[in-house]
């Protein structure tokens, strides 16, 4: 097996594998939340209600492969595919795309670390100290989700997935436009953030939740039943 074709095969099974461990990241922390929505995005709420640091760490973890690391094949196979075409956009985008990676890895491996600790010396601390604790874990939590997360990684990923799928949309005109459209929810979930608008916020980022997994198992599904070179397009 050539490299070419090697590398479309590991592009191909990442995206495919990234799609339920993202949804099983999803089902694991709701159910270390007790499946409580109102500790959804509510640090001072999640230290109350989870009981099971392990639980919660799975779920981060599940989250940092199905949305992290097993994208990143895909967005250098994007890349090397569409880039002699787009040479300086697809650069710059991809960039993005890269950064959207390091941003949410590095958010989801300090939150896997941190998290069980603080939630397991909670439960056994007497009550005057659990004020502080709790404190802790919100003030680390909202500077992931809120500073690393939520604002600059979500408008590397919209604007990744916009410029992406717009060159995308040349060559493969379904898969491009839902590309776009996940762009515009991620920037839609960034803006949220910068000017608290809440629905803005949930909106965007359910949205790229639930679809951007389908989205990458579909191109994962494309990747290896029709493999995409530059003769083909």
């Amino acid at each position: 097996m050539n490299d070419d074709r090697a590398f479309q095969t590991i592009t191909g099974v990442a995206a495919i594998l990234s799609a339920p461990l993202a949804f099983a990241s999803l089902l694991v922390g709701l159910i270390a939340l007790d499946f409580n929505m109102d500790a959804f995005g509510e640090p001072r709420v999640i230290i109350h209600v989870v009981t099971r640091g392990d639980l919660l760490r799975s779920s981060v973890l599940l989250n940092l492969f199905g949305y992290y690391v097993l994208w990143l094949p895909s967005i250098l196979w994007l890349w090397n595919w569409l880039g002699p075409k787009h040479p300086a956009m697809t650069r710059l985008y991809s960039l993005c795309g890269l950064g959207y990676i390091a941003l949410g890895a590095t958010g989801g491996a300090i939150l896997s670390s941190v998290w069980p600790p603080l939630i397991q010396t909670y439960a056994q601390a007497p009550a005057s100290e659990r004020e502080f604790i709790a404190l802790t874990f919100a003030a680390i939590t909202a500077t992931v989700e809120g500073g690393v997360w939520s604002t600059p990684q979500n408008f590397l990923h919209g604007f990744w997935w916009l410029g992406m799928g717009g060159v995308l949309h040349r060559e493969r005109r379904s898969l491009g436009t839902l590309t776009m459209i996940l762009g515009a929810f991620a920037l839609l979930n960034s803006v949220g953030e910068v000017f608290d608008v809440e629905v803005f916020d949930m909106a965007g980022l359910f949205v790229t939740l639930l679809v951007g997994p389908l989205w990458h198992l579909w191109l994962g599904i494309l990747v290896l039943s029709r493999p995409l070179s530059h003769a083909d397009s």
